[in-house]
């Protein structure tokens, strides 16, 4: 039977297709929705700081999601 964990790893495997892709856009979407099914699985088994922390990297990714999407984000690593 389907479960958060199963679900969550196939879109992680979902997400990293999409990242050699080139869709970085759609990856964070994929890699957001794959958190989502793991907070689930945390608060399931009763682990509130695993969810907590899963949910501390949901809001970095959704910060960095929104930072490309309006542009702000550099394209590459020169420092």
């Amino acid at each position: 039977m389907l479960n958060p964990a199963i679900i969550g790893g196939v879109l992680l495997i979902l997400g990293a297709f999409l990242t050699m892709q080139g869709k970085i856009m759609g990856a964070v979407f994929v890699y957001f929705i794959a958190d989502c099914c793991w907070v689930l699985l945390a608060f399931q088994a009763g682990n509130i700081m695993g969810a907590v922390f899963v949910l501390t990297g949901m809001l970095l990714g959704l910060f960095a999601f929104f930072k490309m999407q309006t542009g702000k984000m550099r394209k590459n690593l020169d420092l």
